[in-house]
């Protein structure tokens, strides 16, 4: 009977950290700095992705550090990019996006963070039945592929917008040259119509 019980329990904590790996979206303004926090057991596997949706060459400066300065992860110009680390201490932990190197163009982050369930175990891996430790394995599965999609649909995103830019380059392009071809058929006519009524004259 506990055991059903803490299989039940592993269960919905798996369905509720399904909703712990939404992705925030959030505009960084031209030379400036924007950060996010959280407060992270130590021993704990921290995850996440990130990617620029929008603004100039899609790039950014991203880094993470600890409460004590320690830096875990940094990239620098980066489009997209995944982290995976485990945490050393207790603290702060400080997420931070830069645009210094823009100087007009804003630029849109989507950024994912998953804090594992190391941090917040329900119970040591030795007391664990076989089927209870199977099923913290399938846990760990289900936030890798909850992860994974979760990384993906911002990419799609992240496309659809590349897309539609492209697709509005595309038509300006065509509106204007089809001004050129009007503007060129008009020079045409007039320059043959001056050709004819000056031979006509002479």
């Amino acid at each position: 009977m506990q055991s059903r019980l803490t299989v039940a329990v592993l269960v919905v904590f798996a369905l509720l950290n399904l909703r712990l790996c939404d992705a925030v979206t959030f505009v960084v303004e031209p030379h400036k700095e924007d950060c996010l926090y959280d407060k992270v057991a130590a021993d704990t596997t921290i995850r996440g992705s990130f990617q620029v949706v929008y603004g100039g060459f899609l790039d950014i400066d991203i880094k993470i550090t600890g409460e004590d300065g320690e830096v875990y992860y940094s990239a620098e110009r980066e489009q997209e990019g995944k982290f995976n680390f485990k945490t050393s201490k207790t603290g702060l932990y400080r997420f931070c996006f830069s645009n210094q190197m823009s100087t007009l163009t804003p630029k849109t982050i989507s950024f994912q963070l998953d804090v594992g369930a190391s941090g917040r175990a329900l119970a040591k891996q030795d007391q664990l039945t076989p089927l209870e430790a199977r099923m913290n394995q399938l846990l760990s599965y289900i936030a890798d592929v909850t992860h994974t999609m979760q990384y993906m649909r911002v990419r799609e995103k992240a496309h659809a917008a590349t897309a539609d830019s492209t697709n509005q380059r595309v038509l300006w392009w065509s509106f204007i040259e089809m001004i050129v071809l009007v503007l060129m058929c008009c020079w045409q006519i007039y320059s043959i119509r001056m050709f004819f009524e000056v031979k006509y004259s002479v």
